[in-house]
């Protein structure tokens, strides 16, 4: 394997921490920091066979590919102090075929913060196959990919954050009254305060899993580092290319969260409820209203918005992890489903008129005889909604019962999505009041996209938060703009990454070019299915020509009903 000298490193790395300078018999502290630092890049990458054990989701024909291998690399815990200790960070490798074509190598992000990608190259490697023309061919036979496990996460050294306090109980985060509020920030202390317990919580920052990736870079012998990063993942792509605008090679940032933004919060946690409401009121309502013989909800567009106001707030609770469930937030290809889901809604909600006090076997019992649509497939699918997810989710928060365990634990992607965001950006506003406003605001703006949030804006407040480190910086938007060419690929009705932010973040872009589609509301990047976007990008990864400064793109798949095709089962 190539290894890149303690000169390049030091020229690439120090620079981006502190800049370089002094006499050689008189190091500075960065040239003694480079020192430090040099043992990590030229340490020798030991790929072995994946062990289903630590990546448990690959397949027997990828553990046994001579060409998918996996590998632990040793990373200090601090970039900027490596005498603070070691973590590691595990990678994966899909390798070309032929080493005589490799180009180089492609690495991936798909989001989160809280996302686990190892396997994130194996799933684009399957999605180029799937569908393959001449271009993907070449694409897969010229670039090694690279999947990874960002620092806290999956395979990686992880991040666990546990006390032994007890969460609250909140069953509907859209509630805004007293006590509901003061659980949600009563949950959101005990998470920090469990976060803070930990030495590794500072550590996990987009800065830091930034130098992950140019420790990536050198280690695998590429000159320039090529990227392809999905939502979270466009964030993380914009500070690399901040840190390191001379290292950058062939980006492409798909669902984007805005990176001029002052803060994360603002960029992403503030963006999504907005954008997941705009999804029901602009997307749902109007395709519902052009099927009511299917979905039994009227010829009103404006009819799922105001259906949702008046279920009673245990119903709202259930119908929002119903939508949450049929994934139609975030991916086109559900939507029926979800206007399903207000239709099943709809008909429950008269049943619990019809037999106020019923128990939950009565209210499924009446739900077998209740008459959801007139059509048969339809009132098929809202019934099989209501009894199996709707139902028993209303008595589920109606009645909630306490959490299970004793004590607080947190998974990894709820950890490590809490600590990048409170760690990258100070809190928006320190003010508690600042936050209950922003709530209730929220939750009567956006009733349906606030309660999918995990409990509102308040989880995500870093109110509790210690203060970030001073040296986790973000890059400015202007030092992004100095790398080379960006590709940027945005969906106009995206429910997770506002298109606002995306279009605000390219107007500050002059190095990006974005490939912007229409009337499509998916959470996803590259490849997009759509012969506009994927072959254009697939030629910049080729031959490094970005597409023209925007380009608009038509959605070319018909919502289903409006091709005319009949409702399936």
């Amino acid at each position: 394997m190539k290894i890149i000298s303690a000169k390049t490193i030091s020229l690439t790395f120090v620079a981006a921490l502190a800049g370089c300078g002094g006499a050689e018999d008189d190091p500075t502290p960065e040239q003694k920091l480079a020192l430090a630092l040099k043992p990590y890049f030229e340490q020798q990458v030991a790929w072995h066979p994946c062990d289903k054990a630590r990546v448990p989701s690959i397949s027997e024909n990828e553990a046994a590919s001579a060409r998918f291998r996996c590998a632990d690399l040793r990373a200090p815990m601090d970039w900027g102090n490596p005498a603070k200790g070691d973590i590691t960070v595990a990678v994966t490798r899909l390798a070309v075929k032929d080493p005589a074509r490799r180009k180089g190598s492609l690495l991936f992000n798909p989001g989160g913060p809280g996302g686990d990608g190892i396997l994130a190259n194996v799933q684009f490697y399957y999605q180029l196959t799937m569908y393959p023309t001449p271009s993907r061919q070449q694409l897969l036979s010229e670039y090694d990919l690279i999947g990874f496990s960002i620092r806290g996460m999956g395979s990686s050294t992880q991040l666990t954050c546990a006390s032994d306090e007890r969460l609250s109980t909140v069953w509907w985060g859209s509630d805004t009254s007293v006590p509901t509020v003061d659980a949600l920030l009563r949950n959101a202390e005990l998470k920090s305060k469990a976060c803070e317990k930990n030495p590794l919580t500072p550590f996990i920052n987009t800065g830091q899993i930034a130098r992950d990736m140019e420790l990536i870079r050198v280690v695998s012998g590429d000159a320039k580092l090529n990227y392809i990063g999905v939502s979270y993942g466009t964030w993380l792509g914009a500070w690399y290319a901040g840190l390191f605008p001379e290292r950058t090679g062939r980006m492409v940032l798909g669902a984007n969260v805005d990176f001029s933004a002052r803060t994360f919060v603002e960029a992403g946690t503030l963006a999504l409820p907005p954008a997941m409401q705009r999804i029901v009121d602009e997307i749902i309502g109007p395709y519902a209203a052009r099927h009511d013989v299917y979905f039994n909800l009227g010829t009103d567009p404006a009819a799922t918005r105001r259906l949702f106001e008046a279920l009673p707030p245990a119903l709202q609770a259930a119908t929002s992890f119903a939508l949450d469930e049929s994934h139609v937030l975030m991916i086109s290809g559900r939507i029926d489903e979800g206007a399903s889901v207000f239709v099943a809604a709809k008909g429950v909600q008269q049943i619990l008129e019809q037999s106020p006090g019923g128990t939950q076997e009565q209210i499924q019992a009446l739900a077998r005889q209740h008459v959801f649509s007139h059509h048969p497939l339809a009132n098929q699918r809202a019934l099989r909604l209501a009894t199996e997810t709707l139902i028993p989710g209303y008595f589920k928060a109606k009645q909630p019962s306490p959490f299970a365990d004793d004590a607080l634990r947190m998974t990894t992607e709820h950890a490590v999505d809490l600590a990048v965001i409170c760690n990258d950006t100070p809190a928006l506003s320190t003010d508690r009041q600042f936050w209950i406003d922003k709530h209730r605001e929220y939750a009567q703006r956006y009733p349906l996209g606030s309660g999918v949030l995990e409990g509102s804006v308040l989880n995500f407040s870093c109110l509790f938060w210690q203060a970030p480190q001073p040296a986790v910086i973000k890059p400015t938007i202007e030092q992004v703009a100095r790398a080379p060419a960006i590709v940027m690929i945005q969906n106009q009705f995206d429910g997770v990454t506002a298109a606002e932010g995306a279009l605000q973040m390219f107007d500050r872009l002059p190095n990006a070019s974005l490939l912007y589609l229409k009337d499509e509301y998916s959470h996803a990047g590259y490849p997009s299915g759509n012969p506009c976007v994927d072959e254009p990008v697939t030629q910049y990864l080729l031959n490094g020509i970005p597409p023209p400064r925007r380009v608009d793109c038509e959605d070319n798949r018909k919502l289903w009903l409006d091709a005319g095709n009949e409702m399936k089962r």
